[in-house]
């Protein structure tokens, strides 16, 4: 599977799963998921979400043209998802931008960002920034956000952190 999310059968069972069909090098697309799971010890719902936008490269040309339709797409669906019933939604993904995707998903006053920096209008993005984000819509907080050397394991360090819903969401 290319793209994929994982999460504990002990913890969260799934109530939902489609894909978001996301341009992506050159403007081909490609599917990613998104998934509505239900905590299995208080019956909280949240949904999920991960993306990989496309990279400049010289292999791959310039993508910021495809970058910008996929973040459009996502953020778009992402905050409808959100609006229909108040479910929080996380999303992670490598979205191959740093402040331009920031301030996009944070514009609307409906996702802040793990990694600190503003949210609504005004956009000031955090002091540090990788590729890789994650994002929590209201009705999410996060701590202990950190950014983890991975060695070998990918050519990216690992962005993460603690996600809790609010209570009664």
């Amino acid at each position: 599977v290319r793209f994929n999310i994982a999460w504990r059968s002990a913890a969260w069972q799934l109530v939902e799963a489609h894909t978001l069909s996301i341009p992506y090098a050159g403007g081909s697309r490609i599917d990613m998921p998104v998934v509505l799971l239900e905590s299995t010890s208080t019956g909280r719902r949240a949904w999920f979400a991960n993306f990989h936008n496309p990279a400049d490269t010289p292999n791959l040309g310039n993508n910021a043209r495809w970058r910008a339709e996929a973040a459009g797409i996502e953020i778009a669906h992402l905050t409808d998802l959100h609006l229909q019933d108040g479910v929080p939604v996380v999303v992670t993904g490598d979205f191959n931008e740093r402040a331009e995707i920031f301030c996009r998903f944070t514009a609307g006053g409906v996702f802040s960002a793990a990694a600190g920096g503003s949210t609504g209008a005004g956009c000031i993005p955090p002091s540090s920034m990788q590729v890789d984000w994650i994002f929590g819509s209201t009705g999410v907080s996060f701590d202990d956000y950190a950014v983890t050397d991975t060695g070998r394991a990918s050519d990216h360090a690992m962005v993460h952190a603690r996600a809790t819903l609010a209570a009664g969401e």
